[in-house]
């Protein structure tokens, strides 16, 4: 495997299990979560992830320091799980008035009103946003009906781009087997005159491509589209420690991503 390649799926990777880590916190709180944050905190594995997608952001150490914190409260006994479900239900889930929605129509459509714009009053499952979202998931063969939730809700998105970089990562190592299994041997290479670098197979095949052109649509079109405003939002409006060190990896993991 080329060095190019090793490092694009390592970064892939990393980009991954970042967001498969936001997607689980994010996720109602449980007992069996506390019980994790009692054993470890996730801090560890946050820096590994930013060391390699080169975030050497002070965020990371921010809500490294969060989640020890945290970690270390659960264990005095400082913090409970109905101290995390009231925070993640004032957050999200409250019948009226959650101070954040997690759905990408509800969230844009709240930016609008507050901005002085019109509310377009979308519906829960059938918007504009869901509906988009929907089709990229069904294109990518990504069963997210077993969520029961819309399918712009924020943990549906952040799994399938958890997802779409793992394909990415996969077609990136599979692409490059096959240019190695491909390749001429030295013979070969001994008897062909014109034989240079720009000859050689390329990392990227035509599913390389297709994985790639997947992920940066949805990226663009969703992700980017309000994730790293949610992210911000989440910082400045929760009172946890816990969500504030949720608010800034996510922070750091979508602006990143958006340099690919």
């Amino acid at each position: 495997m080329t060095a190019d390649c090793r490092l694009q799926a390592v970064r892939q990777s990393a980009f991954s299990d970042g967001y498969a880590l936001l997607c689980y916190l994010l996720q109602s709180p449980t007992q069996h979560m506390l019980d994790e944050l009692d054993q470890a905190s996730p801090g560890a594995d946050m820096l590994a992830i930013a060391q390699e997608i080169g975030a050497h952001d002070e965020r990371v150490t921010q809500a490294c320091a969060c989640f020890d914190q945290v970690s270390e409260e659960i264990r005095a006994g400082k913090v409970s799980l109905t101290d995390f479900r009231a925070e993640y239900t004032r957050l999200f889930r409250h019948p009226k008035h959650p101070a954040l929605y997690p759905y990408e129509a509800l969230f844009l459509d709240a930016q609008r009103v507050s901005q002085g714009q019109t509310s377009t009053h979308p519906v829960l499952f059938v918007n504009a946003e869901a509906t988009d979202a929907k089709a990229a998931y069904k294109a990518a063969g990504f069963a997210f009906e077993t969520y029961k939730l819309p399918a712009d809700h924020i943990t549906i998105e952040l799994e399938f781009m958890a997802k779409a970089h793992f394909v990415v990562a996969e077609q990136l190592v599979s692409a490059d087997a096959d240019a190695a299994y491909d390749a001429p041997d030295a013979e070969q290479l001994a008897g062909a005159a014109c034989a240079d670098e720009a000859a050689q197979p390329a990392c990227d095949d035509e599913r390389l491509a297709r994985a790639q052109a997947a992920l940066k649509a949805f990226r663009s079109q969703h992700v980017a589209n309000w994730m790293p405003a949610f992210f911000d939002a989440l910082a400045n409006e929760t009172t946890s420690t816990f969500y504030r060190g949720v608010a800034l990896f996510g922070c750091v993991l979508t602006s990143f991503d958006q340099e690919d």
